[in-house]
């Protein structure tokens, strides 16, 4: 089962793909090891206009508006990737650490992610 839900266009679907078992849960990649969780987040994307659409099916209907904030979401800190997982559906998307440049504390339980 992908991580993705047809139909949606929001932060979460413009990062990487996460491949979840039928139960919901993250199959994780080989020698990976989940290392902290943390539940009730959000994401937001604060830049100008729209991330661009990487899902085919967000594009078929025309009808998918951009929202820029996805909530209900909880992190899980791998030893290779960030996974962001929708609390409420089969959504998930992840960063590749060998992605990450730097990672800072800023705006208290914010996470603030640039372009």
């Amino acid at each position: 089962m992908a991580g993705r839900a047809a139909g949606r266009w929001s932060p979460l679907t413009c990062i990487g793909t996460v491949q979840l078992s039928p139960a919901g849960l993250i199959v994780h990649e080989p020698g990976e090891v989940e290392t902290l969780v943390r539940t009730n987040l959000e994401l937001r994307y604060q830049g100008v206009g729209e991330l661009p659409r990487t899902n085919p099916a967000t594009t078929a209907d025309g009808q998918t508006s951009w929202e820029p904030r996805d909530v209900n979401l909880s992190i899980h800190i791998s030893t290779h990737r960030i996974i962001l997982q929708d609390e409420t559906s089969s959504l998930a998307g992840c960063i590749p650490l060998a992605l990450v440049q730097t990672a800072c504390e800023a705006g208290g339980s914010t996470l603030f992610s640039p372009r």
